[in-house]
Formats: C-alpha cells, structure tokens, sequence
C-alpha cells in the first residue's frame, strides 16, 4: 500500500498502481521487498519518505546491484508525495525503460536458475539437506 493509504488519506487510483508496479518491479529484480510498509516510521521508507536515495540505494546494492537509470525511475515511482511520482508517460519514456531488453533464451535460462535456486532452498531445512 502507498504511505497515503497508511495514513487513510484520499488517493487516486493512478498514483497508487505506480506506486504498487515500482514494489513489483523491486521484487522482481530483488527477490525481496523494498521495505516492510510505506510509512516514514520504517527503517527503509524513511529513507525515501526524507529524499536520501542514495542511503536508501546503499543498503540494497549487496542484494542486488542496479543502474542508475532503474534506481531513479523506481525511486520516481515510491516518492511519499503521490504528486511527485512518475507517472506512466514519465515511466514510458525514462532511460530504463528505453534499454535493452532481453530475449526469450535469456528469460528462459534466468528462471531456471531461479528454479534451481528455489528447489535447493526447499531441500534444505535447519542447517541441513534431506
């Protein structure tokens, strides 16, 4: 939920959903969350909710390194101030999303490392395989 909705404010459907697709977004590339809730009193949020990205950026880069181009435009999507984000023509025509895309085979290998990722972890309970 975008931080106006934690705080039972109005909002506007528009607003929400860029902020809902830059948490996607995040997730997708992250495979883990970009803070707990959208509210300035979480340790992550604040950090976007006080306009330090950069702080905010530190953290996750051992998680998962990104460009400066997709920071900027996932950072434009979760400003506090629903005013201030992106909006989808702003989004349609950021740098990010003007770069490279990927193509079948490259997907298709990416999710099978996923895969095999993910079925490791499960094999693995308490420290040790079954």
């Amino acid at each position: 939920m975008p931080p106006e909705q934690h705080a039972k404010k109005a909002y506007t459907g528009k607003s929400a959903d860029m902020f809902a697709i830059a948490v996607v977004l995040f997730m997708m590339l992250t495979q883990c969350q970009p803070f707990d809730e959208a509210r300035v009193t979480d340790k992550y949020y604040r950090l976007i909710a006080g306009n330090k990205p950069g702080y905010y950026w530190k953290i996750f880069e051992k998680v998962a390194p990104m460009s400066e181009d997709l920071k900027d435009l996932i950072t434009g999507m979760i400003q506090l101030d629903p005013s201030a984000r992106y909006t989808m023509d702003e989004i349609l025509t950021h740098p990010w999303m003007q770069g490279p895309v990927p193509t079948h085979e490259q997907i298709v290998k990416e999710f099978g490392l996923r895969k095999k990722n993910n079925d490791l972890a499960k094999k693995q309970v308490g420290g040790h395989t079954h």
